[in-house]
């Protein structure tokens, strides 16, 4: 099992005082001229939860085959590969597995089988390669904030990279042989958002009380001005005349009642 106790490998042979003994997979595949596997272990494809695979009750056969009158096809088992194991978790051949948190061991030795027979077992990208696309997604948001993007545009687009990066490691176990594992980019990436917005938040709140304080000190020692830009478009000479009349009064009678 894996560091969490779930079962996602399987090897294809143990080495063991210089010798390779193959594992039960991998001998069935050397004796039938499956392709097998040329690595130490495996990550396994799993074809669906427990009991994917057509399955027979031993008792049910047992009894068949000492009763007089036969009622199983007596080619029941021709050319096919036949595991016998256990399933009752009471005779604890049971393992956690991603598909399952009690997954029967003879299924799990059926799709290393089925893996080994098809050679089609999931291929891992090197761990270098995600970690340097967590690097350069890393980069891409440190730019963006450092060329001041809007927040709204920086968190949509975060959005949907990290979107699109769950979609297409979907995609990929699901229709290929390979496995992209997106848990660094996600994660680093998720990290790093959370703390631009952190940042982002405090220095904002920061610069808005710096900037009322400044507005604060200046007016104790001076007094404010405001100004009022206003565009006409359409209108007359008078009409012009009038409205510059009108907000000459309002400013001297607003210098007056100061």
């Amino acid at each position: 099992p894996d560091a969490d106790g779930f079962i996602r490998r399987y090897p294809t042979w143990i080495e063991h005082a210089g010798w390779r003994i193959p594992s039960m997979p991998q001998r069935i595949a050397e004796e039938f001229g499956f392709p097998g596997a040329d690595q130490p272990e495996v990550l396994l494809n799993w074809r669906g939860k427990p009991f994917t695979y057509p399955f027979v009750s031993f008792v049910d056969v047992y009894r068949d085959l000492k009763s007089e009158k036969k009622q199983r096809p007596a080619d029941e088992f021709r050319n096919k590969i036949v595991i016998i194991g256990s399933t009752a978790p009471s005779l604890f051949d049971i393992k956690g597995t991603p598909m399952a948190h009690i997954h029967p061991g003879v299924e799990i030795m059926a799709t290393a089988i089925d893996n080994f027979k098809n050679g089609d077992y999931l291929r891992e990208r090197p761990k270098w390669v995600m970690k340097l696309a967590a690097l350069l997604l890393i980069w891409c948001m440190a730019i963006a904030l450092y060329r001041q993007t809007r927040i709204e545009v920086f968190d949509t687009v975060f959005g949907a990279l990290q979107g699109a990066l769950v979609v297409l490691a979907f995609a990929v176990v699901n229709l290929t042989d390979w496995y992209l594992d997106a848990s660094a980019p996600l994660s680093l990436g998720l990290s790093y958002f959370a703390l631009s917005r952190v940042y982002y938040g405090l220095s904002k709140n920061w610069l808005a009380n710096s900037r009322v304080q400044d507005m604060e000190n200046q007016a104790q020692g001076r007094r404010l001005l405001a100004v009022l830009a206003v565009r006409l478009e359409g209108a007359t000479a008078a009409q012009r005349r009038r409205l510059k009349g009108d907000l000459d009064h309002l400013v001297a009678r607003s210098r007056h009642e100061a």
